[in-house]
């Protein structure tokens, strides 16, 4: 994970790094997951896949990684990765993501309240 979030090393070192990653994914561990969906987003030693990275991000954000929730909330306001586009869903995942204090999830509701979406009354003080 070291690699992936600094690009250090070699291409050898970034596929030990993604298979280790992948292990620890597949054993239910929420950032691993949340790492996982990340790199197959921008396709860091995959091939760029926004559905494969919306299943690890789902894994990730159901397991409680704000990250991941935070990704989830903005893959349905932007209807990315096989999801519709779903300004309720995407509420649903920056409030939960907002609340463990993700401040990119609550910098998201923010403008989903500057524009009333996702049912929300639009309300620039709030």
């Amino acid at each position: 994970s070291i690699y992936l979030s600094h690009n250090l090393g070699s291409p050898e070192d970034l596929l030990a790094s993604l298979k280790w990653l992948q292990r620890a994914a597949d054993m239910g561990h929420p950032e691993a997951q949340c790492g996982l969906g990340a790199a197959h987003l921008v396709g860091n030693g995959f091939e760029q896949n926004a559905e494969v990275a919306a299943t690890w991000f789902r894994c990730a954000a159901q397991n409680g990684n704000s990250c991941a929730q935070c990704n989830m909330g903005a893959l349905y306001a932007q209807g990315l990765g096989g999801l519709p586009l779903d300004f309720k869903q995407a509420l649903r995942w920056y409030e939960a993501s907002a609340e463990q204090g993700n401040a990119d999830a609550q910098h998201n509701m923010a403008l989903m309240y500057a524009q009333g979406l996702g049912g929300l009354p639009c309300d620039l003080v709030r």
